[in-house]
């Protein structure tokens, strides 16, 4: 408990009250509440005993009607049914309801129960005989059923009424006694809260004040230390500022000349961005060669083809002309052996012969452009092939210098990364430098006012051991 605060003493005190006091409440709210329903059940009980006193009249004058209007020779217009008069709604009624947690009292409404409904079962006999003219037989019923149902009624209703009473007296005799013991609880227990109170009072304040007496001793111990540590904090201070101040300057002069990096780097990365660009669209043209010179070779070879089935051709033009030579000079043999009878055919022969040799002649010519002409697609096809090797090979040296300069473009943009990384760290360094020359210029000042404080909390502490009757 010695190192409770002030605030927890304070509290436990009250608290330590406050149980006893609320304990008491409780018990006097369940007193009287206790009380409460004994007067109620006492009040019923007075109501009731009233209720049957009126209830008693009412039959008494119900008889007196009766005799009335058997004297006079009339029928009889008084509450004939026992359920619907005020005695007989209350028996089936709140009477009923309360016999059930009262076995004495539900004895006696059964008591009542038979003698009150022969009363009125009497009154309808009665009145039947005297509507058949029977005077004598009603006077019979009357003094044989009416009046001794009404005497054993008449002596339940007083049972009923003398209980009611006795429940009233009872009732009020426990509350009497209860409300004297509960003010001598009170008496007693508001004592003993009075004298727990004081006991409470003087530990808390004993203990408030010693604890008072050892704050007042280190808070003289402190101030007297923060005195020394105020001025140090002060020195500290203003060389801290001076140098944050420095600092700030040369952060200023990194963070210009990492602006002009990141600059450099940006465009560095732009240009290997379009030289990407390039190397892509160049690979694309490389491709595109590729397939035409594909196609080129493949006409080539076509072409190569075609001039071999045409040699084939003229050599058989060749060979065709040949025989039709041989044939025209064996048919100029023939015109020459027929004499003038074949001068008209040797005409014709020699025709054939001479157009034999030039188809000779055109096959060879024919011939001999082909040959040249194939040898040219031979040495084109070959030119064919060698271009197409360089182009392939350029293609892959397209290809790796696209490597090349991807892996470059993205070295480029993680230089970027790690450039702009590196101004937004300076910066974050320049404004925590400049935060810290304000912090320092702020802590100088502080240092100060300090420094008066220590002053204002030693004034302090001398009240404060005044207040609480302690030396220095």
């Amino acid at each position: 408990m010695s190192s409770w605060t002030i605030k927890k003493r304070i509290i436990a005190g009250f608290c330590t009250v406050l149980v006893p006091l609320t304990l008491g409440a409780i018990v006097t709210f369940f007193i009287f509440g206790h009380i409460g329903r004994i007067a109620t059940v006492a009040r019923v009980a007075t109501e009731s005993d009233r209720f049957m006193a009126e209830r008693h009249a009412d039959h008494l004058s119900w008889i007196h009607h009766l005799e009335h209007a058997m004297l006079i020779g009339a029928g009889f217009t008084g509450q004939t049914d026992p359920r619907l008069c005020a005695l007989g709604k209350w028996m089936y009624g709140e009477g009923a309801e309360a016999a059930r947690s009262d076995s004495r009292l539900a004895r006696m409404i059964e008591q009542l129960r038979a003698p009150h409904e022969r009363l009125h079962r009497s009154a309808v006999k009665i009145n039947e005989l005297r509507s058949r003219q029977a005077s004598d037989e009603a006077v019979a019923v009357y003094r044989s059923e009416t009046v001794p149902a009404l005497t054993e009624a008449t002596q339940s209703m007083a049972l009923l009424r003398k209980h009611f009473h006795d429940v009233s007296i009872e009732q009020g005799g426990e509350a009497a006694a209860t409300i004297r013991s509960t003010q001598l609880s009170m008496a007693a227990g508001g004592f003993l809260v009075v004298a727990l109170c004081v006991s409470i009072a003087l530990l808390v304040s004993r203990g408030i004040t010693r604890t008072l007496a050892r704050l007042s001793d280190d808070l003289r111990v402190t101030s007297s230390e923060m005195a020394g540590a105020v001025a140090q904090v002060a020195t500290s201070s203003q060389s801290l500022a001076q140098g944050a101040s420095e600092q700030a300057a040369s952060l200023e002069e990194t963070s210009s000349a990492a602006e002009e990096i990141r600059s450099m780097a940006q465009r560095n990365t732009a240009s290997l961005g379009d030289a990407s660009n390039m190397t892509v669209q160049a690979d694309a043209v490389v491709t595109r060669t590729q397939t035409s010179l594909g196609q080129l070779q493949l006409a080539m070879d076509l072409i190569n083809t075609s001039s071999e089935k045409v040699a084939r051709i003229i050599r058989v033009i060749d060979e065709i002309s040949f025989q039709t030579n041989i044939l025209a000079l064996n048919a100029a043999v023939e015109a020459a052996r027929a004499g003038e009878a074949g001068l008209g055919f040797a005409v014709v022969a020699e025709e054939v012969r001479n157009l034999a040799q030039r188809c000779a002649q055109a096959a060879r010519d024919t011939s001999v452009l082909i040959e040249e002409s194939t040898t040219r697609a031979a040495a084109g096809k070959a030119t064919v092939g060698e271009v197409t090797a360089e182009v392939l090979a350029i293609g892959e040296e397209s290809a790796k210098i696209r490597t090349l300069v991807e892996q470059v473009s993205r070295a480029s943009k993680d230089q970027l990364k790690g450039v702009e990384q590196v101004a937004r760290t300076i910066a974050q360094m320049q404004q925590v430098t400049q935060s810290t020359a304000a912090g320092s210029e702020q802590g100088a000042a502080a240092s100060e006012e300090l420094s008066a404080q220590a002053e204002h909390l030693s004034s302090a502490v001398a009240k404060l051991n005044q207040l609480i009757g302690v030396s220095a």
